[in-house]
């Protein structure tokens, strides 16, 4: 799943910035996801369902929960790493 976030987050960079969303944006909201998630969400969204094993989980779901959403955060940041490097390399090449 940790990696499956990663290769998601990096996707997602092209993804919004194709759709016009601010870098700004991308970055706060990339940030804001490693942060710890609201308990009180996914608490709420696991009493609601019906599975008693989720229920007696629900320290372990936030963590991994948290796990992912920085995994996406990192790939996100990495692909933006590349991306900024890539400028950098071409604007470079071109003073030459």
């Amino acid at each position: 799943m940790v990696k499956k976030g990663y290769r998601v987050g990096a996707g997602q960079l092209d993804l919004q910035l194709d759709q016009n969303i601010a870098l700004w944006a991308v970055i706060r909201h990339s940030i804001r996801q490693m942060l710890p998630p609201n308990p009180w969400r996914y608490r709420q969204f696991i009493l609601d369902s019906e599975n008693d094993e989720a229920r007696q989980h629900i320290p372990s779901i936030l963590f991994i929960a948290w796990i992912c959403n920085i995994a996406k955060s990192l790939g996100r940041f990495n692909a933006l790493g590349k991306r900024l490097g890539n400028q950098t390399k071409v604007s470079l090449q071109g003073q030459h």
